[in-house]
């Protein structure tokens, strides 16, 4: 009998074995899934018919399961037309006979025991997400399936079917015992050779950091191959999310969720050239088997989105329906009997990251001696993560209403990164040495808009040393006590993760049962100390924002760093960014790392992020993310412009002709503008804006500078020193700074200069007969008389003087949420073009992106609400002229007011994109 409720879920496999049970590493590998006794008691009971149809609720899906055979198929069909042909099911076993289908041959033949229907309504309400409210219909079905002869196994196959999509899995119940399995042979016979967007599923690097691309299935890459780090025999296929098109215009997503004790799946064609049929192939283990448990114990749910169009794929909210509702015994008590997610919220964030990703620093800290030892200039090494930098970061986020900054590099250890990382400490007591965290935790925490530090955990693959770094030196709750509430862990180890020993060698590859089991305790773990998680190089989301909303984001993807390594820069394609929608964001949030506003960041080389700066606008409400990162140097959001009393990155100034460069570790926010004649032509220039003068007068101008006086060249020598062109609204004069003791020893060289009231335009210029022979690092004005804003030493200087006012496309980024009330895809085609709508209160943001194609799209606007007053839409799009390869960081911002069911024209240019900020015309 069918019984419709209000669903509690049964999903739950709650997990045995977590903190205070996990003696030591090697306990991890045997933590297990604790399936629920509803859940794992077989179905004996009802009909007992070889064949059971269930249909979705509004009648478009149907699911049949046929065990006439022995082995239990089961079948897809949409509309009444099959999209998946009926496909067995079943497992290989290392010391057990198969059970269904195995790989050559069927175990011993399964018959029907019983089976249940029941309906319901699957409700969730999200910390942070998509929606604020979620709540889905579904149909299910369990099948008991017994063997009719030795060993008499039996299992439960469990289907629920959404309007949307359904999920299957096969909980084995205690007859299995402790078992082994060497090959999950589910298959996924796809009626015809659709269109697929796949990756190869590649389980050590470069893992999922590949770009998708779109072929017919039968041409995903086929047959066995070796795979690290201990030479496992895989069938070659794709990872999932496969997401595919149909000849009819039918989408189609296969992924899986709640993905818990097991292997993660990717596809695999059963032919060695190549095939529409698929079959289940799962990450191995190091001796190859596949997944070892003890049972009661669940496959993760298989999972299959539809929808006529690809938005469809992107609105639902399947994967994460089909996971354990939210773990409340890993997190904190509120102390009113319940449980604290107050902190559990979507966040933005700044860091330094960009800073070494585009060559500019260094992860690692080096002492001086060592630095020496090696034959190099200690005031050329940079390390990122130093005190005044991160204030300096803090200072601007304050300003900016953004969280936290995150800090890589922070700690000691990294001499074994890339590497082993046996060394990497990460406890809040070994910070590097010119790293205070005290200091910048503190800092941080007593400024007017409080920021707080996001800490890095870089693994380098060792998961033995992380490991003890949580559990036994207790550094989550040491960050908890120190106010940090975010961390960013990674795994960068190309050969694998080392589970044994020191942890240094590679035991497991990245995607095996072994790798989720880690993840799962590091995620709990954090949980229960009040810390966001965001995890590069790791598992593939499978429905976590439900059952741990603290994990904000995965990138387990080809991420935006691939545009910034020196090896590797410009290496995005350009459909990559409409692909990614379709593709691994369809398994939950992704880490992308979003607005570089400075687009061709190398000036020495020919570098460059693979969209315009519109288009990075719009990849914040395209791409869902509860940690979102404002990724590019705080200098390219800076604008160029100061008032009386502060001062400016010379970096920041409008550049025509002169370029800027990052050698020199006192140099103050890492970048500063050679004044070089052999770098730069002949009238070129960098421009600031003194606004707001109150009284014109006489002002003091200071240029925070170095110029070596014996590496310099001989035009400068022949000269005395060094020597620019100043012009002050028009008026020209020439400046000749004093050497400094070396390039890396800062001087002020002050200036009286006359400004009017109101604007005024500072330029250094070289002229006809200047030598240059200086590299400048900051601009600052104050009163006649007055200190510099900015002084000459590096530790003296105060982040509260700099201008951090920012470029007005900055506002988009300041003001985009990371968190939803509504989500629609307005338009799209995978690989080619998106248009989405997020609604969070009662504003909208909208993303709109291209591949290389230039687009107009019209997009009407009949999902607003009407109001009698209209909506006022803040445009960023790209300029006349702009595309990737040209003048790329040109935005025109346009303000309008439109009304509910107007169209839009929205222009994109190759590689572009377009954002909009759409709010009630009576509260803007």
């Amino acid at each position: 009998m069918a019984d419709e409720t209000s669903h509690e879920s049964d999903n739950g496999t709650r997990c045995q074995n977590f903190l205070g049970d996990l003696s030591d590493t090697l306990t991890v590998a045997a933590y297990s899934a604790d399936v629920p006794e509803p859940v794992a008691t077989l179905v004996s009971s009802g009909d007992d018919a070889d064949i059971h149809s269930v249909l979705s609720p509004n009648n478009s899906i149907e699911v049949t399961v046929d065990v006439s055979s022995g082995v239990p198929h089961y079948s897809v069909a949409y509309h009444g037309t099959t999209y998946i042909d009926p496909s067995p099911i079943g497992f290989t076993f290392a010391q057990q006979e198969p059970f269904g289908t195995g790989i050559s041959d069927a175990g011993p033949t399964v018959t029907v025991s019983g089976s249940e229907t029941t309906t319901g309504i699957e409700t969730w309400t999200p910390e942070w997400g998509s929606y604020d409210r979620v709540e889905a219909k579904y149909n299910a079905m369990t099948i008991g399936l017994s063997e009719t002869t030795d060993p008499a196994r039996s299992a439960n196959l469990q289907v629920r079917v959404f309007d949307d999509g359904l999920g299957f899995r096969v909980v084995f119940d205690e007859t299995f015992g402790d078992f082994v399995i060497s090959s999950e042979n589910t298959e996924f016979d796809f009626s015809e050779d659709y269109t697929a967007w796949w990756i190869v599923n590649e389980f050590v690097n470069p893992r999922f950091e590949q770009e998708y691309r779109e072929t017919p299935l039968s041409e995903i890459p086929a047959s066995s191959r070796w795979t690290g780090p201990n030479g496992n025999s895989v069938r070659t296929g794709a990872h999932t999310p496969l997401t595919m098109r149909a000849s009819d215009g039918t989408y189609l997503s296969v992924h899986e969720s709640n993905l818990d004790d097991y292997a993660t799946m990717s596809l695999a064609s059963k032919s060695d050239y190549g095939s529409e049929k698929m079959a289940v192939e799962l990450a191995p283990l190091p001796n190859g088997d596949k997944v070892t448990a003890t049972a009661p114990h669940t496959t993760p749910w298989r999972t299959v989105q539809v929808g006529d169009r690809p938005g469809d794929l992107i609105e639902s909210e399947l994967v994460p329906l089909l996971a354990d509702e939210r773990d409340d015994a890993v997190l904190p008590d509120d102390g009113d009997g319940g449980v604290d997610t107050s902190w559990i919220s979507g966040r933005k964030y700044v860091g330094i990251w960009w800073l070494m990703i585009a060559g500019s620093a260094h992860w690692a800290y080096r002492n001086d001696l060592d630095i020496q030892a090696e034959g190099m200039d200690p005031a050329a090494y940079i390390h990122g993560a130093r005190t005044e930098r991160v204030k300096r970061y803090m200072q601007f986020a304050s300003q900016h209403d953004i969280d936290s900054v995150l800090v890589e590099g922070w700690n000691e250890g990294w001499g074994t990164y890339p590497g082993n990382g046996t060394e990497l400490k990460m406890g809040v007591a070994d910070a590097a040495p010119d790293f205070d965290l005290s200091a910048v935790t503190s800092y941080g925490h007593g400024l007017s808009n409080p920021v707080e530090m996001t800490i890095h955990n870089e693994t380098a693959g060792n998961v033995v040393n992380y490991e003890n770094e949580i559990r036994h030196n207790d550094i989550f709750q040491d960050y908890e006590a120190a106010g940090i509430r975010s961390i960013k862990n990674g795994y960068v180890s190309d050969p694998g993760l080392g589970f044994e020993g020191d942890g240094s060698m590679a035991t497991h590859n990245q995607h095996c049962q072994t790798a989720v089991n880690h993840h799962r305790f590091a995620i709990r773990a954090a949980a229960s100390n009040r810390q966001m998680l965001e995890i590069h190089e790791g598992v593939k989301s499978t429905g976590e924002i439900r059952t741990y909303p603290n994990v904000a984001a995965r990138e387990v993807l080809k991420a935006q760093e691939f545009d910034g390594f020196d090896t590797l820069g410009s290496d995005v394609g350009r459909d990559h960014h409409v692909l990614l929608p379709f593709t691994r964001m369809l398994a939950g949030p992704i880490s992308y790392q979003p607005g570089i506003f400075d687009i061709t960041f190398n000036d020495n080389s020919a570098d460059q992020i693979q969209t315009t700066r519109a288009k990075q606008l719009a990849m914040y409400p395209t791409y869902l993310g509860g940690l979102q990162m404002a990724a590019d140097r705080i200098e390219a959001y800076i604008d160029s412009t100061l008032e009386v009393g502060e001062f400016v990155q010379a970096q920041a100034g409008a550049l025509d002709g002169m370029i800027t460069a990052d050698r020199w570790r006192n140099c103050y926010g890492g970048h500063y503008v050679a004044v070089d004649t052999n770098r730069e032509p002949e009238g070129a220039t960098v421009s600031f804006t003194v606004k707001n003068v109150d009284t014109a007068g006489t002002y003091d101008l200071h240029l925070r500078y170095a110029s070596d006086s014996v590496d310099n060249t001989p035009a400068v020598i022949d000269n005395g020193g060094p020597e620019a062109t100043l012009v002050v609204n028009g008026a020209e004069r020439t400046i000749s700074p004093e050497y400094t003791a070396y390039w890396d020893a800062w001087s002020i060289h002050t200036v009286s200069i006359d400004l009017e009231a109101g604007d005024n335009t500072v330029t250094i210029k070289l002229a006809d007969d200047d030598v240059g022979g200086f590299n400048l690092n900051t601009v600052g004005v104050s009163e006649a008389g007055a200190d510099s804003p900015v002084p000459a030493d590096f530790g003296d200087i105060d982040p509260g003087t700099e201008n951090h006012d920012t470029v007005r496309e900055f506002d988009f980024v300041e003001h985009v949420p990371t968190d939803w009330d509504e989500t629609r895809v307005l338009d799209s085609e995978i690989g080619r073009y998106i248009v989405i709508a997020r609604r969070s209160g009662d504003e909208w943001y909208l993303g709109a992106m291209t591949d290389d194609t230039s687009r107009d799209i019209s997009v009407s606007f009949e999902f607003l609400a009407s109001r009698s007053d209209g909506w006022v839409v803040t445009e960023y799009t790209d300029a006349d002229g702009t595309d990737v390869d040209t003048n790329p960081t040109a935005v025109e911002i346009n303000d309008f007011v439109i009304s509910s069911g107007d169209t839009l024209n929205i222009s994109m240019a190759a590689g572009g994109g377009t954002a909009m900020r759409l709010r009630p015309a009576h509260c803007s």
